[in-house]
């Protein structure tokens, strides 16, 4: 064996010694302390699952579930697409994760969708922007879906899915910090369904394209497969045209 063969070998020996002792020290640490004890930043929160679920993933024989794909996060900026097939027809999912700033850059490529799905997490309630430290990231996703909604794009699209994600951590953030804080003009109540509904209504008056539906859901992404499954039904019940052979598109 050459003697750069050599020091691959021991170089991979090295990482998978260091791999090891790390997840054994966290699989002891988890038995000792649960997950109670971990702190993490905000847009970090979904490692506690897996965290939670360490053991299982290190077996050899392990597989992934729908609920370890979902926890899954994509990067922060770009474009990706995903295509599913349906009784004959394929409709064409574009994930674009890009700022409101940058819409300029993208919007001509995707005119002719026939729905858009909105993402916004209600824990950006008390979220700050990092070009802008005075705004709040729930009002910068407020003046993004007015643009969608009412700007000069996007006219062939008729469907707009509003999806108000993070209920369930939402729900617990509430419990220290009143919507009110952040969002004076909120005269409600500390339940997380009622301040839930006080954002959607606020979202969805700022829709004034007559043309345009908005179908409100609340929920949490990571960890409801049975929404996302009825969502995705309901995208392509929507858009779905029999008769037209091209395939459907849905960003």
């Amino acid at each position: 064996m050459a003697r750069n063969d050599l020091l691959d070998v021991y170089r991979l020996s090295i990482r998978e010694q260091f791999f090891t002792s790390i997840v054994l020290n966290l699989l002891y640490l988890l038995r000792e302390f649960g997950t109670s004890g971990l702190d993490f930043d905000r847009g970090c929160e979904v490692y506690i699952s897996f965290f939670s679920e360490l053991e299982r993933m290190v077996q050899v024989q392990f597989l992934p579930s729908n609920e370890d794909i979902l926890h899954i996060k994509c990067g922060n900026r770009g474009i990706e697409e995903e295509t599913i097939s349906r009784n004959d027809s394929y409709f064409r999912f574009i994930r674009v994760a890009m700022t409101r700033s940058s819409i300029h850059k993208w919007v001509q490529f995707f005119e002719d969708v026939d729905a858009i799905i909105f993402i916004s997490s209600l824990l950006d309630y008390s979220s700050y922007m990092d070009f802008s430290p005075k705004k709040v990231r729930l009002r910068d996703d407020m003046d993004y879906f007015a643009a969608i909604c009412n700007g000069n794009w996007f006219t062939k699209c008729t469907t707009v899915f509003l999806i108000l994600n993070k209920f369930d951590l939402f729900q617990q953030k509430l419990a220290t910090l009143p919507l009110k804080t952040c969002f004076p003009e909120y005269r409600g109540t500390g339940d997380a369904t009622e301040a839930a509904k006080f954002i959607q209504q606020r979202f969805e008056a700022l829709n004034r394209c007559k043309t345009k539906r908005v179908f409100t859901q609340v929920m949490c992404v990571q960890s409801d497969v049975e929404a996302i499954h009825q969502l995705v039904d309901k995208v392509i019940q929507l858009t779905a045209k029999p008769s037209s052979p091209q395939s459907k598109k849905s960003g």
